[in-house]
């Protein structure tokens, strides 16, 4: 059986970071970064890397199922919360919960907080975390 061929005009995935050195999938089958067959999913020796320039190229290890993480658990720093002004709620639009028209929003931080800069949306939020209006973590990018 002949080891099947990288072919980048058919779809294909990338794998970040690389898997048993594997950096692209296709068709269940796993590829190394200069395109070479590595190994088939559920395979469980990898295929050999045909030798180049008479010297054999190593072996990747045989696939491993993904060690599961859990991911901390990160309790957030509660910020300040503001009371809400002329309908306009800074909090809840910085966390991405409430939307207002951007000159609403430009008004309201240059009334409130003249020293924050008002050009775009992403120094408004910066400025609004610096006051400790919104949390870091609560912010909607």
């Amino acid at each position: 059986m002949t080891n099947p061929r990288f072919d980048a005009n058919r779809p294909f995935g990338s794998i970040h970071p690389p898997y048993n050195g594997a950096m692209y999938e296709q068709d269940s089958c796993f590829f190394s970064g200069s395109y070479e067959f590595l190994f088939r999913e559920g395979q469980q020796e990898p295929a050999r890397v045909q030798e180049k320039a008479g010297a054999p190229a190593p072996v990747p290890p045989a696939p491993q199922q993904a060690p599961k993480v859990e991911a901390p658990v990160v309790v957030a720093p509660v910020a300040k919360t503001e009371p809400v002004k002329d309908g306009v709620d800074l909090a809840a639009w910085a966390r991405g919960e409430a939307k207002y028209a951007f000159f609403s929003i430009k008004k309201e931080v240059a009334a409130a907080y003249p020293s924050i800069e008002t050009t775009n949306a992403a120094s408004i939020v910066a400025g609004l975390v610096a006051a400790g209006v919104v949390a870091e973590a609560d912010v909607k990018r």
